[in-house]
């Protein structure tokens, strides 16, 4: 779907998430340009501020500690990390987990120092913000990010997804399979404005893990720790054709 951004540019809207998983670095993949949708309204509990690792006993949910008392309808952007006590801690925990995958070694480091600087900003949204370009470089992905927060594009739901497409000149708007129902409740607001909905349409990969059975849904690191070089390939090799949301709704 990339190659017409010389004329309008393919296009993603996502909340930015804590290490998130493939699925997210494919949309990355798919899109001329990933709208880090950083002023959405925050949500405790959810992918915004937690992921999961492999481990030995399965998936292991790993949570970012933030400030949310009296601080109702906080955006992302706006929510403050509590207490930097949890750098250490999660680093133990991915180190315990990883430390026997054979690319550890070679990545680990560089991670940890992106890790600990973006942290260290204070900032939720900073901080998983960074890392998610941190490991499009490891994944050798290369979609330019915009920042939600620096464009003039207001409303709400499907309104303001619009009104960022048109904010950057974009026709053709690549959503998460999770969204499809606002998206289908909200269909005319997007053919109004002349804009092309598809569907992300993306299976699992299987690959290399420390432990066994294999266990998807860890987050990207799982990946990477893994199969280092090679997990550019498995990214892309979950990739099927995309939904055009036409199809599917009833006008």
């Amino acid at each position: 779907m990339t190659g017409n951004s010389a004329s309008s540019p393919t296009v993603a809207i996502m909340q930015p998430t804590y290490l998130p998983w493939l699925g997210y670095f494919d949309l990355i993949d798919t899109v001329d340009i990933f709208v880090v949708l950083d002023n959405a309204q925050f949500e405790k509990q959810t992918w915004q501020q937690r992921n999961q690792l492999r481990s030995q006993v399965g998936l292991e949910w790993i949570t970012v500690p933030v400030l949310i008392k009296d601080r109702f309808g906080q955006r992302i952007n706006q929510v403050e990390i509590n207490r930097l006590h949890f750098i250490e801690k999660h680093l133990k925990q991915i180190t315990q987990n990883y430390r026997k995958a054979q690319w550890y070694g070679q990545y680990y480091p560089r991670f940890s120092e992106v890790f600990q600087t973006s942290a260290a900003n204070g900032k939720l949204a900073h901080f998983t913000i960074e890392i998610i370009k941190s490991l499009c470089t490891s994944f050798n992905l290369s979609a330019s990010f915009v920042m939600a927060s620096d464009l003039t594009a207001d409303g709400v739901r499907s309104e303001k997804l619009v009104n960022i497409m048109q904010a950057l000149g974009a026709k053709s708007y690549i959503s998460p399979k999770g969204a499809a129902e606002y998206i289908f409740a909200d269909y005319t607001t997007f053919k109004n404005a002349g804009v092309s909905v598809f569907f992300q349409n993306y299976q699992h990969p299987v690959y290399n893990q420390v432990y066994t059975p294999f266990t998807p849904y860890a987050c990207a690191l799982d990946l990477l720790f893994n199969e280092g070089a090679g997990s550019t390939a498995i990214i892309r090799s979950g990739r099927k054709t995309l939904v055009p949301a036409e199809t599917m709704v009833n006008l």
